[in-house]
């Protein structure tokens, strides 16, 4: 086998590189991400050779390292059992029971509350001095929103979020250490034991769940589903409870921050787009496709075949690199270009086929909602000096982004 960098030329189509989980298959061609994405043979079960990486070995694991997997065996197999990391029939069942919260009838009545919210937040902020508009905005919204979804207080679910931030180290990296693995299970199993003592009725530390049986709440819909049997233990309720509170948020996050900075590179563009809710629209698809917040999505082959004239082997990993993808110049004209005008078709941004991005239509909502409020209310806001570019293998944004609008 031959590696790669991770920068190389899309022309060709599938390469391994050792710089990725100690080795794995690179796909970057927008036909051959997408088949990956649709491919059966490809499976989202892979948290076992994610977390264990670094803790087999080729031979007989010995008593120190059969430990330390024993150690972060909770871990896997919270993850195991969420939406993002199970395959048919699984996936399809757990699916079912969230889609009815993500139909445009539930967004347009979240859409209209969240504008409200974001002009309180906006109320909030002094223009006329720098602010951080990924602390002030782009990283309270997405805790606002899943807040309001699962029903939650939004101080609790915004504290939440930031106490995961060893969870977020660990899902970003392209080759975690064990002790990165044990600080994420740390994070992820007291976001667990959050809600484990809510259902248990423990107070003290318990969510402070405002209306659990709203109807277009999500965790009504979760909570209705156990009870009848399709969600099948209170642990697979207990993964998507701690998933859907932290996916999504980095991603969304780092969206706004990627467009409103796009937007205010173009004063003309930002102006038109400030009046004309399809120009905004347009606008966040292109810096979807051109700055994809996620550069790529991972499967294990559970069955193996040829592609492209390599053998993929079972339990190998394939890495589907949307971000290349999306600059496939034989599916976009100029595509290093980014052009908020561009109206040429699907991106792969949320992926495609079974485990397309179950909050896509929220996110692209999320963005249009907050940059139009945002240019409306302050339409001289500008950049400052001081930004930071996020630096991680899995993730495109901002980590600060000071504007002003004096």
């Amino acid at each position: 086998m031959t590696t790669s960098s991770p920068l190389s030329s899309s022309s060709t189509p599938l390469v391994w590189s050792e710089d990725y989980f100690g080795g794995a298959w690179l796909v970057r061609g927008f036909d051959d991400v997408e088949q990956g994405l649709r491919d059966t043979r490809l499976s989202a079960r892979r948290t076992g050779g994610w977390l264990h990486k670094n803790q087999v070995e080729a031979t007989e694991p010995d008593e120190t390292t059969q430990a330390t997997q024993a150690t972060i065996r909770p871990f896997q197999g919270m993850l195991a059992r969420a939406l993002l990391f199970v395959d048919a029939p699984d996936h399809g069942r757990l699916r079912g029971v969230m889609m009815g919260a993500f139909q445009p009838h539930a967004l347009q009545a979240l859409g209209e509350r969240l504008r409200a919210q974001v002009r309180r937040l906006l109320d909030d902020i002094d223009p006329t001095e720098p602010f951080d508009f990924i602390q002030r905005i782009a990283q309270p919204v997405p805790a606002q929103v899943v807040s309001q979804m699962l029903g939650l207080d939004y101080t609790q679910a915004e504290a939440a979020l930031r106490s995961a931030t060893d969870l977020a180290a660990f899902i970003e990296h392209p080759d975690p250490s064990p002790e990165m693995i044990q600080r994420a299970q740390r994070s992820a199993l007291a976001m667990a034991g959050l809600w484990r003592r809510w259902l248990d009725g423990d107070g003290d530390g318990a969510p402070k769940v405002i209306d659990p049986n709203a109807p277009d709440a999500l965790l009504s819909r979760l909570l209705a589903a156990h009870r009848a049997g399709r969600i099948e233990s209170r642990e697979e309720l207990l993964a998507q409870c701690v998933t859907l509170l932290f996916a999504g948020h980095e991603t969304t996050r780092h969206l706004l921050g990627l467009a409103l900075d796009a937007l205010l590179a173009d004063p003309v563009l930002r102006a038109e787009a400030q009046r004309d809710s399809a120009t905004m629209r347009r606008a966040v698809r292109e810096v979807l496709r051109h700055s994809s917040p996620v550069k790529y999505t991972a499967r294990r082959v559970g069955v193996p075949f040829t592609w492209h004239g390599h053998a993929l082997r079972r339990g190998e990993l394939v890495l589907l690199m949307v971000a290349q993808a999306n600059r496939d110049a034989t599916h976009f004209r100029e595509p290093d270009q980014l052009d908020l005008r561009r109206d040429e078709g699907m991106h792969l941004a949320f992926g495609v086929g079974p485990h397309v991005c179950i909050g896509a239509a929220l996110t692209q909502l999320e963005a249009e909602i907050v940059l139009t409020e945002v240019l409306t209310r302050w339409p001289n806001l500008h950049r400052v000096a001081g930004a930071v570019r996020i630096e991680s293998g899995l993730y495109q944004g901002w980590r600060s982004l000071p504007v002003s609008a004096a």
